[in-house]
């Protein structure tokens, strides 16, 4: 046999031998990724990632969302049953917060922290929502206008769309929150006083916020 005969018959012996291996590789990887990835699929993010391939895909999005269909009859139930998921998500914060503090230790959540680290993180969260993030949204906004309009030219034409991402920085946390946590089953009581002190807070922070970001979008015009 020639050299070159040898050698593919050498490859051909070597590479279901390889194969494998590399097999291994990419599922091994890919264990890796899905392993960081699922934590963070929650429902709603699904349901987001699942409604922006449905209409990125136009036979798609007609054959599920056109009216008459059997699957419109199917969303539109579903929509029905979602008008009563805030109500129903309110009674849960409402019991939530009803259960008696001085509960025994067995029956604690498995995620339940003590009473000095609770107030603490409801203070960093507040702090977060009501102060960092608007203070970082308006700055990073208000030098994107002034040095780099290219970027958002809709920002120098529209002084509508900066308000709009201002306010939506300084949002208190969605209530669905709490409905994480006790489908994960932890952080449930952390859950309900984070969100009942934001939002009562929430209605005074955000009238001020708001009054602000109109002062500084009077600059954008």
């Amino acid at each position: 046999m020639t050299g070159e005969e040898t050698s593919q018959i050498l490859d051909d012996m070597a590479r279901p031998q390889t194969k494998p291996a590399s097999a291994k590789r990419w599922r091994a990887m890919l264990n890796v990724v899905w392993g960081a990835v699922s934590p963070c699929l929650t429902p709603p993010l699904c349901s987001v990632l699942a409604a922006v391939f449905v209409v990125l895909v136009p036979p798609l999005q007609s054959a599920l969302l056109e009216k008459g269909t059997y699957a419109f009859s199917v969303w539109t139930s579903i929509d029905t049953c979602g008008e009563a998921c805030i109500p129903t998500t309110l009674l849960a914060l409402g019991g939530q917060l009803g259960i008696p503090h001085n509960a025994k230790p067995d029956e604690a959540s498995p995620g339940s922290v003590s009473e000095r680290e609770l107030n603490l993180g409801v203070v960093l969260v507040l702090v977060g929502r009501f102060v960092v993030a608007p203070v970082f949204t308006c700055g990073v906004l208000l030098a994107i206008y002034q040095y780099a309009s290219w970027l958002a030219p809709l920002l120098r034409s529209d002084p509508a769309l900066f308000l709009t991402l201002a306010i939506a920085s300084a949002t208190p946390p969605a209530i669905s929150l709490l409905t994480v946590a006790q489908k994960l089953g932890m952080y449930e009581t952390e859950a309900a006083r984070i969100l009942s002190w934001a939002y009562a807070i929430g209605v005074v922070a955000l009238a001020a916020e708001v009054s602000i970001f109109l002062w500084l979008a009077s600059f954008m015009r």
